[in-house]
């Protein structure tokens, strides 16, 4: 899973997303009941970051039998929150 920074938000879904390396991502995510905040990590498949539709994802207790592809990690103020893929 690749590791990026949240670095900035529109008033829709659209996030702008960074590597260390500085390689900014544009990628559209609905995330249901639960927001991220700017400067929070997101660790996510890179086949994903290709994906030209919107992603929605929803939180679930543990990461154990989903795909990769299915699941992003959210690691905000030292928590780490897991997502799975819902649709999109």
């Amino acid at each position: 899973m690749k590791k990026l920074k949240i670095i900035e938000k529109d008033n829709y879904s659209n996030y702008i997303l960074e590597s260390t390396s500085g390689k900014k991502y544009e990628i559209n995510i609905n995330f249901m009941e639960f927001k991220p905040s700017m400067g929070s990590y997101i660790y996510i498949e890179e086949s994903l970051l290709k994906e030209k539709v919107s992603l929605n994802f929803g939180i679930v207790e543990s990461s154990e039998n989903i795909k990769e592809e299915e699941l992003i990690v959210i690691v905000d103020n030292d928590s780490k929150i897991y997502l799975q893929r819902f649709y999109g």
